[in-house]
This record gives structure tokens, C-alpha cells and sequence, in this order.
């Protein structure tokens, strides 16, 4: 079949057409690419304005009235049930040596001391608890990922065994990831 001058043009078109296609996709993969992180960073500080996020508190109510928000735009519709979960608001939360004072990060559950919080000598405690009754058992985790504490086992288990040995207080310092 001879090739007509349209089909010469057509042919032309097409290849000068698929020609600038790999200059075009990356331009647009790009574009495409920077509105994800800036649509990312956008919901990250605005989960993090949230605040902290202990289990039943302001910051992880907010953050569900968020997230249900946001599946709600998109057209999924929710069921929502209430229960009653306890939460902590940290006011103050230091452990004090001497003339030094350390932040430390209560974990649940949370008991709240009185306003004057606890006064006891501190105790390291390795792999097995001594003596920690009426004591801050003080424990250094090995150098590991400590995401859930697990009574019966690993750290979980070293934590257990101080309070019901009757430890004042359990101190943890991390040392991992």
C-alpha cells in the first residue's frame, strides 16, 4: 500500500511526539512528586500541633476527630463507638539528683504522686531485681527497639518484677534505636 503524505505527516508527528515524551514525564513526575511532600509535610505539623498523644487525652482525641475528618472527605463512611479510656496529663515529670534535674517521659499507666512526687534512693537494677523495696529502680535497656513492653518477657519483665517487688518508682533509660 503506497504511504500518502498524511500518512507520512501522521508518522512524523508521532515520532517528534514520542521523541519529547521522556523530557515532558520527568518535568511532571516531579511536580507530582512535590505536591506529595508538601501535602505530607502539611499533615505531619499538623498532626504534631496536635500535642502529645497519650492514649485518651486532648492530643490523641484530636487526632482521631482528624483522621475521621479526613476519611469522611474522602467519601468513607464511619462508624464510631465511645469507651472510656484513662489518660495523663503530664504537669511535672523530673527526676532530680543532687543539683540535676532530668525530664523524663512517664509511660502507662501513669501513677500520679502527690505534688511533692516521690523521694527515695535510687537502685540500679540488671538483669535480676534485688532489693528495690521503697526504691527508684533504675533501668538501662540493652540497645534494642523497645516499641511494646511485654510483661513476661525481655525488659517488660525486668519492669514488672521492680513493681511488684515494691519499687517506688521504675526509672528506664534507653539506649537504642
Amino acid at each position: 500500500m503506497p504511504t500518502t503524505r498524511r500518512d507520512l505527516c501522521r508518522g512524523m508527528a508521532f515520532g517528534i511526539g514520542a521523541s519529547a515524551l521522556p523530557t515532558v514525564w520527568p518535568l511532571a513526575a516531579r511536580a507530582q512528586r512535590d505536591d506529595v511532600v508538601a501535602r505530607l509535610h502539611t499533615d505531619l505539623v499538623s498532626h504534631a500541633n496536635f500535642g502529645d498523644k497519650f492514649s485518651g487525652g486532648p492530643g490523641d482525641n484530636a487526632t482521631a476527630d482528624w483522621i475521621s475528618g479526613r476519611l469522611k472527605g474522602l467519601g468513607y463512611r464511619l462508624a464510631e463507638s465511645t469507651f472510656e479510656a484513662p489518660f495523663f496529663i503530664k504537669r511535672a515529670a523530673h527526676l532530680d539528683l543532687g543539683t540535676t534535674r532530668i525530664e523524663v517521659v512517664p509511660q502507662a499507666p501513669v501513677v500520679s504522686t502527690a505534688a511533692a512526687g516521690i523521694t527515695a534512693p535510687l537502685v540500679l537494677v540488671e538483669e535480676t531485681v534485688g532489693d528495690v523495696r521503697g526504691r527508684i529502680a533504675l533501668v538501662i535497656a540493652p540497645f534494642a527497639r523497645h516499641a511494646a513492653l511485654f510483661a513476661d518477657r525481655g525488659l517488660g519483665r525486668t519492669v514488672t518484677a521492680a513493681a511488684r517487688a515494691g519499687a517506688a518508682a521504675v526509672v528506664i533509660v534507653t539506649t537504642g534505636p
